[in-house]
């Protein structure tokens, strides 16, 4: 008889048997002809939302005679309508949404701005999350209304930057990142920002 498909012998141990044991099988005249594998998909994700770009580079003298350099404004974001995992292969009307679970929000938005002028470069990074679970997975969308504080409210995190080039081989940047000084999520110290906090940074590049 066939034993699992892939084991066969002439006559069966009275005894029970260690499937894992590969030793046990080799001496009881056990061999294997045959060994089949095949993918099974345990779970599926579906997911519906909008990714958008959008970015506008302008001449400021071609604002106002007054001003001077170069600006480029942009925004990059996500918005998340539906977010479902389902995790039962044998029913899939078992759905567990994950939206605002795990640090997922509805929407993510990035902000940047930059400002050229001769050898100097301004820049300004802004991040904005919409409101999620504060604590996941202990919290979840479907009881998250039985307890105190569970969701973040809106988080933004801001970053300055600035770069002067002296000459073509030596430039000196700087910046703060996290100006406000925005703390990360009660269950996870490095989202949406780290647990340093405000970091000032300062530097200088030159090529040899």
């Amino acid at each position: 008889p066939a034993l699992c498909g892939g084991y066969s012998r002439i006559g069966l141990p009275s005894e029970p048997i260690p499937w894992l044991h590969k030793e046990w099988l080799r001496h009881r005249g056990f061999v294997m002809s045959t060994f089949t594998v095949e993918e099974l998909n345990f779970a599926a994700l579906e997911t519906r939302g909008v990714d958008y770009e959008v970015s506008y580079q302008f001449s400021l003298d071609g604002v106002n005679s007054a001003l001077a350099g170069d600006a480029l404004i942009r925004v990059v974001g996500n918005y998340t309508d539906q977010l479902d995992r389902f995790e039962d292969p044998s029913d899939p009307t078992i759905v567990n949404p994950e939206l605002y679970e795990n640090g997922q929000p509805k929407h993510v938005v990035n902000f940047d701005g930059r400002w050229t002028w001769k050898g100097l470069t301004l820049n300004w990074q802004s991040r904005y999350y919409s409101r999620f679970l504060e604590i996941t997975p202990r919290l979840q969308i479907e009881n998250a209304d039985q307890f105190l504080n569970a969701w973040t409210g809106e988080i933004w995190r801001h970053d300055l930057s600035a770069r002067y080039d002296i000459s073509e081989r030596l430039s000196v940047f700087g910046g703060v990142n996290n100006v406000t000084d925005r703390r990360p999520i009660a269950s996870d110290v490095s989202y949406p920002v780290g647990i340093i906090g405000r970091q000032f940074f300062l530097g200088v590049d030159l090529t040899l």
